[in-house]
């Protein structure tokens, strides 16, 4: 199977989680691969139906593998208090981008503490959403991934001055300069402007 094949193919020690990007119509679809996931060690499913199917999440319970939502359209703390205690979501996955921006992203995070849930923010856009993501993550309660795009988009890689690479350690580096620590690349703005 693929998924016997993507661990075999990294190994034992590699963190590795499934997004299913909503690709099962309905639970039935998704629930005979949790017993393989869990066996061969994923860390987590992301967004395994639309997200309003807050009751198809709740059947993905009591398997072993957390599963992630809210990437995909989530947008205020009120909607992932639903994902938690309705579609019994393990981890919110808001987008800054999508969610209101950095203070409700804090307001989903505080959310999911009180309720003793993870939080793995989405990142799939630039260096902007990675560097916010960056000091989110820097003064996060938990050791969390970054989400890291390896999109083939001139968006992603040149938008900003700054680049993020994975460093040896598997760890990116928390930029450093004021405010998000990034700055546009004004020959990428000039390239990609529409008039």
């Amino acid at each position: 199977t693929l998924i016997r094949t993507a661990r075999d193919h990294v190994g034992p020690d590699i963190r590795l989680m499934v997004d299913a990007a909503t690709a099962w119509a309905d639970a039935d679809e998704g629930l005979p691969l949790m017993p393989l996931f869990r066996d061969f060690g994923f860390e987590w499913v992301e967004a395994p139906l639309p997200i309003d199917d807050l009751a198809g999440h709740a059947r993905f319970q009591g398997f072993g593998v957390p599963i992630g939502g809210g990437d995909l359209g989530l947008t205020t703390r009120y909607e992932y208090e639903q994902a938690f205690d309705v579609g019994l979501i393990d981890i919110a996955q808001p987008d800054v981008t999508m969610v209101g921006g950095i203070t409700e992203l804090m307001r989903v995070a505080e959310v999911a503490r009180v309720r003793g849930k993870r939080i793995v923010p989405h990142g799939y856009k630039s260096n902007i959403t990675i560097a916010t993501n960056l000091g989110f993550l820097s003064r996060h309660w938990a050791d969390e991934p970054c989400e890291y795009s390896t999109s083939l988009s001139p968006l992603r890689w040149e938008l900003t001055r700054e680049h993020f690479p994975i460093g040896s350690d598997g760890r990116i580096a928390v930029p450093q300069a004021p405010g998000l620590g990034v700055s546009l690349d004004p020959a990428t703005v000039e390239r990609f402007r529409i008039a």
